[in-house]
């Protein structure tokens, strides 16, 4: 594809003055408050912007070693990491704090103001340079990749007018706040779920004697058949088939055409890693070996409200587990579990009131995956000239 009337091809190493690594420090992981010095790492980004204010950052014992970093309008760039992050990278423009480059890292210093760094983050994080990266990066260990400053100087870059530059930033900036935003907006969300959970559920059911507050407790298998799944054989898997097998973890293990239980039915992992996870599930499914499924609910008993009660009690199910090497949940241990209920009506309040605030937490979700698909797109077309945007001040 050619490229747009204005913009042209460059290497890195044209607008990058230099990649400037840092030392390696004694450090200790907790908040980084003002007077204090922070390190500068990759796992303090969010939307691709190192955010000293939000994340933990480890804070340095020994000034006197440590590279302090001019911070302002600078990219840092892991040149040592894992396969899945080796080259990645984050804009910081953090003036509020002292901050220093770890040794694993550089600073990509720019060398005159023709280049917006905002841009270029966004350049350099796109999926198309991050896999890039990945595949210069070099190392015997499938653990631990690196990458050289020859290589990274060397990547080919569309480069258009400072002005472009800039009117891109200013599009995908928004999409950025609007991310931002919604991922307050669920954090929130998801705080007050928590407190819901507590008030509505935990406080009352810890109760000794909760008689007086119309609550009574009872073994699980008073009031549900515990039903273990069945294994279902590889050669019914298929890709594309109508229902989901659930076994032994958090998400499915596969799809068939065949199912053996029926919707809105409460599930708890019997084995593996996850087992002791509770999940609720719309919509018929296979249940398989590591599975255990709560059917046959008496009629005092309102599934979702079970659901949420033996969700809010999902660490306690987990500490069930027995095995060191696969560790499982024996059935009478899953029977015996004890349940706080209060009348059908308030199970039915209840889980109303829960129910209605995880859909506003599952549409808060679906709202950020769709903004960060849209960021996707937009890169894609801005950064490489497809989609242009009109330049202020210029016809």
């Amino acid at each position: 594809m050619s490229l747009p009337k204005g913009w042209k091809e460059i290497k890195l190493s044209t607008v990058i003055k230099s990649l400037d690594a840092g030392v390696s420090v004694n450090s200790e992981d907790r908040i980084c408050v003002s007077g204090e010095c922070g390190i500068l790492k990759t796992s303090s980004v969010a939307n691709g912007i190192f955010n000293a204010q939000e994340h933990k950052v480890i804070i340095c014992n020994e000034i006197k070693r440590a590279r302090v970093s001019p911070t302002y309008d600078r990219i840092i760039m892991s040149r040592m990491n894992t396969p899945a992050f080796v080259g990645a990278n984050a804009y910081v423009n953090e003036t509020r704090l002292n901050l220093f480059l770890p040794d694993r890292l550089w600073q990509l210093v720019p060398k005159d103001p023709g280049v917006n760094m905002r841009w270029l983050s966004f350049v350099l994080g796109s999926s198309k340079y991050r896999a890039k990266l990945s595949a210069i990066a070099t190392g015997t260990s499938n653990s631990m990749k690196n990458i050289t400053k020859k290589d990274v100087k060397d990547l080919p870059i569309c480069f258009p007018p400072k002005s472009e530059q800039d009117a891109i930033v200013k599009v995908l900036s928004t999409w950025d706040a609007a991310i931002e935003k919604t991922k307050r907006l669920v954090e929130l969300k998801e705080k007050r779920f928590e407190w819901l959970l507590d008030e509505l559920i935990n406080k009352p059911a810890s109760i000794p004697d909760a008689k007086p507050n119309g609550w009574k407790k009872v073994m699980l298998r008073n009031v549900v058949k515990i039903v273990k799944g069945r294994q279902l054989n590889v050669l019914h898997m298929v890709s594309d088939g109508k229902f989901y097998a659930l076994n032994g973890g958090i998400e499915p293990s596969g799809y068939t055409n065949d199912w053996n239980t029926n919707e809105n039915t409460v599930s708890i992992s019997e084995g593996g890693n996850s087992c002791g996870f509770v999940n609720y599930n719309c919509e018929k499914f296979w249940a398989g070996g590591h599975c255990y499924t709560l059917q046959e609910l008496k009629e005092s008993v309102a599934v979702e409200f079970l659901y949420h009660f033996l969700k809010s009690k999902e660490q306690h199910i987990m500490k069930l587990r027995v095995g060191s090497g696969l560790p499982n949940i024996q059935k009478k241990d899953i029977e015996n579990f004890i349940l706080s209920l209060p009348n059908l009506r308030k199970q039915n309040q209840i889980a109303q009131a829960l129910s209605v605030a995880q859909s506003e937490i599952k549409l808060l979700k679906q709202l950020l995956e769709q903004y960060k698909t849209q960021k996707r797109g937009l890169m894609q077309k801005l950064l490489t000239g497809q989609w242009r945007v009109k330049v202020t001040g210029k016809k």
